[in-house]
C-alpha cells in the first residue's frame, strides 16, 4: 500500500466505503493484526 504522510485515517475509511470509523478500525485490525495508527507509524519509519 502506498503511504502518504498526513492522510487522515478518517478520510481513508470514508473513501474505502466504511460507514463508520469504528467499523474501519475493526476490519483493519482483523486483517493486519494492528490498528491503522500503528500500521501507519510502522510504514513511515
Amino acid at each position: 500500500m502506498a503511504i502518504i504522510a498526513g492522510v487522515l485515517l478518517n478520510y481513508v475509511a470514508d473513501e474505502s466505503g466504511f460507514s463508520s470509523r469504528t467499523t474501519f478500525y475493526c476490519s483493519f485490525k482483523a486483517l493486519t493484526g494492528m490498528t491503522p495508527q500503528t500500521w501507519k507509524q510502522s510504514e513511515l519509519h
